[in-house]
């Protein structure tokens, strides 16, 4: 995984939240925990069930799909378990996300 990809995938505050919640559960939770949790931190102020659905479909949709196609994570439509994979992936896009946590403000918007 290149340093483009790490920047597509951790640019995106959605994709953040799915991230950070699988690594508070240890690799593991499901759509509807990440849909209400990308619901709660959404920017619009909708009623509550339309923002639910709207996170359901970026997850399905976007977010999910782009995730699983760089190897960081599986899930599965019909039972809604997301994991993380054990994969190169995972483990270059953490590397990369530290390394860029550790730069200073000025060379990471260089990025």
């Amino acid at each position: 995984m290149n340093t483009q990809d790490v920047h597509e995938i951790l640019a995106n505050g959605d994709r953040q939240h799915i991230l950070g919640e699988l690594f508070k559960n240890d690799g593991f939770t499901t759509i509807p925990v990440l849909a209400k949790r990308l619901a709660d931190h959404s920017e619009t102020r909708v009623e509550t069930n339309k923002a639910l659905e709207n996170a359901k479909i970026r997850l399905v949709h976007n977010h999910l799909p782009r995730l699983e196609d760089y190897g960081i994570i599986e899930y599965d439509s019909r039972s809604g378990d997301v994991v993380l994979t054990a994969s190169e992936a995972r483990k270059s896009l953490l590397d990369s996300a530290e390394e860029l946590e550790a730069m200073s403000p000025e060379t990471a918007e260089s990025f």
